[in-house]
């Protein structure tokens, strides 16, 4: 499968220790969005991360081999049976981000909406 994904709109890149998305601001709800978002929302076949790193350990010189790689193997071959393929798919992606700021007094109104939603709901 393969297709385009578009998401625009107001938003605030978010990084941090396990962060790594854009956060979109709309009236009602706010979205977060990462890479594999916008791949799934192309219609592209998300890989695990243990699939890729079944692939990843494909060929290990015999010195190498240990307990780990034999997982790795049965990963593979898990994989392969489940999906009729002998590897897993790869997509030419061209990604394009376009960006312009937003004024300081729109931003001040988005960003006051947006504590709103989360502020606790007042008593009385």
């Amino acid at each position: 499968m393969s297709g385009t994904a578009v998401v625009e709109g107001a938003c605030t890149p978010v990084s941090g220790y396990e962060e790594d998305y854009l956060v979109f601001f709309s009236q009602d709800q706010d979205e977060n969005v990462g890479c594999c978002d916008l791949m799934e929302r192309a219609g592209v076949e998300l890989l695990d991360h243990s699939a890729l790193q079944a692939f990843r350990y494909e060929k290990v010189d015999e010195a190498e081999r240990f307990d780990g790689n034999l997982m790795w193997a049965e990963a593979r071959e898990e994989y392969r049976k489940e999906t009729g393929r002998q590897y897993p798919p790869l997509y030419r992606v061209r990604i394009e981000v376009k960006a312009e700021r937003i004024p300081d007094d729109e931003a001040e109104k988005i960003w006051k909406a947006y504590a709103k939603r989360y502020a606790p709901a007042q008593e009385g």
